[in-house]
């Protein structure tokens, strides 16, 4: 099973890689730059937690490998194989076959299982990415009065000038997370739709699994690796559902921090809620929410701006 979702997932990602080098390029746009510490530490967060997640992932393969290939068959003198082979027209049994089947295993299985855990990893990364954007436009929006202190002090511009700079880099800085939610959902929302697919089977089955277990008491071992395995696929189902559901509860605070503003007129905030556009947006082909979009292009940007605010 391993093997076909990895190499499912390959084939996915080499067919859309034109999409995935798009949105390398969209994750080095000039939006996603940000020179302020409080907003560096909060991308650097996201990044160390991407990196811990891939690395804690990887030790559990590891473990895993560790007891298939050595701890097992260790326990039988290593007179059997760590995995079963079927559809072989040759005897592997034999002496001058079972070495070299039995090293080309252990050479095959922690390949297969590191290309795994890279490519199950990679989606949660794109998603760490969008909501560690996501929070540092939220900390934008709470902190706008000292970003408007620091943009006069920098311009050398009054204040509405100021916060016109401001609030239109807070706008592009949304339409780019807009653009990127959508290729994360264009490169990756098929293999995610799989996995919850697949997922869900192996989950039932192997639940089912465990009553055909004659005698568990006498079998506590395969009893055990059953529910660690069942354990494994329900975390990978919420690993996933986390990411979606955090980029929802960011964007529904984003929404509220941008309609909330002290320092906006309520003629600004009129005009502004006559320019929301709501769409029905989609981070993968699992979750779909309903978002206001605050789709601005750059005229509507200025000719919202106008006007006193403070």
């Amino acid at each position: 099973m391993t093997e076909l979702l990895a190499s499912v997932r390959l084939l996915d990602l080499f067919l859309r890689r034109n999409i995935l080098m798009q949105l390398v390029d969209q994750l080095m746009c000039k939006e996603f730059q940000f020179r302020l510490k409080p907003q560096q530490a909060i991308l650097e967060k996201a990044i160390l937690y991407t990196r811990k997640l891939f690395w804690v992932f990887l030790s559990l393969s590891a473990l895993d490998i560790l007891v298939h290939v050595v701890v097992v068959p260790g326990l039988g003198k290593f007179s059997n194989l760590p995995l079963k082979m079927d559809l072989i027209w040759f005897d592997i049994s034999q002496e001058s076959y079972f070495t070299f089947v039995y090293i080309y295993q252990v050479s095959y299985k922690p390949m297969v299982l590191g290309t795994f855990m890279a490519l199950q990893t990679l989606p949660w990364a794109a998603m760490c990415c969008a909501i560690s954007q996501l929070n540092v436009l939220i900390y934008n929006l709470e902190n706008i009065k000292y970003l408007v202190e620091l943009t006069m002090a920098e311009m050398q511009c009054d204040s509405n000038t100021a916060f016109k700079e401001v609030f239109k880099g807070c706008i592009l800085h949304h339409c780019s997370i807009v653009r990127f939610v959508n290729t994360i959902q264009n490169a990756f929302g098929g293999q995610l739709t799989s996995t919850l697919w697949l997922n869900g089977c192996i989950v039932g089955t192997t639940a089912v699994q465990i009553f055909s277990i004659e005698s568990p008491l006498n079998n506590i071992t395969d009893v055990a690796w059953i529910l660690a395995y069942l354990f494994i696929m329900i975390g990978y189902l919420f690993v996933d559902c986390y990411f979606g559901n955090s980029v929802t509860i960011k964007t529904s605070i984003k929404r509220c921090l941008i309609t909330e503003l002290a320092c906006i007129k309520r003629g600004f905030l009129l005009s502004m809620d006559r320019a929301f556009n709501t769409s029905e947006e989609r981070l993968t082909g699992i979750y779909s929410k309903n978002t206001a979009a605050y789709c601005y292009n750059c005229c509507e940007i200025r000719a919202s701006l106008s006007g006193d605010f403070y």
